[in-house]
């Protein structure tokens, strides 16, 4: 995954200022991410299940683990 798909901060439709806010927590801490549910990721980023798996999407993973 490169740094520069991570740090994108438009999607579809305009800017999305949340997905940089992700994307500095993951290069901030990748071996804890790497651990991490989907849900735990979106605590750890103050944001909901489903916006993190668009960011996940979005940066070339197909899903993320459950729960």
């Amino acid at each position: 995954m490169s740094n520069a798909k991570l740090m994108a901060g438009r999607g579809r439709g305009g800017a999305w200022p949340g997905r940089n806010a992700r994307a500095k927590y993951v290069m901030a801490t990748p071996a804890a991410v790497v651990d991490q549910t989907i849900t735990g990721l979106a605590a750890s980023c103050s944001t909901s299940i489903a916006s993190v798996a668009r960011f996940c999407r979005h940066v070339g993973f197909a899903g993320n683990r459950q729960s």
